[in-house]
């Protein structure tokens, strides 16, 4: 993790291909609500962007549901090794 990811509280995602390899926001609970949330509503949209044949967005909408959950793995894990400690 460099400097400026650090700084922005961003973390490495891991178990992804080299090509998915990307940093993942650090996540509050309700933040974590609130994206999953998001991504339901948009899947209506995606129904409709497959029915056009728009592979493109059908794309995007898999890899922001893989660093949702992804960010929420982070997050347990982060939980659970406090637990550890108290």
């Amino acid at each position: 993790m460099n400097q400026v990811q650090a700084m922005q509280g961003m973390v490495p995602v891991q178990g992804l291909t080299p090509m998915q390899q990307m940093t993942v926001p650090e996540i509050t609970m309700h933040g974590a609500l609130e994206w999953s949330k998001a991504l339901f509503e948009k899947l209506g949209w995606m129904l409709l962007a497959n029915s056009h044949g728009n592979v493109m967005k059908i794309e995007n909408y898999k890899m922001s549901i893989m660093n949702c959950i992804n960010a929420i793995k982070n997050k347990k894990k982060e939980i659970m090794s406090r637990k550890k400690y108290y």
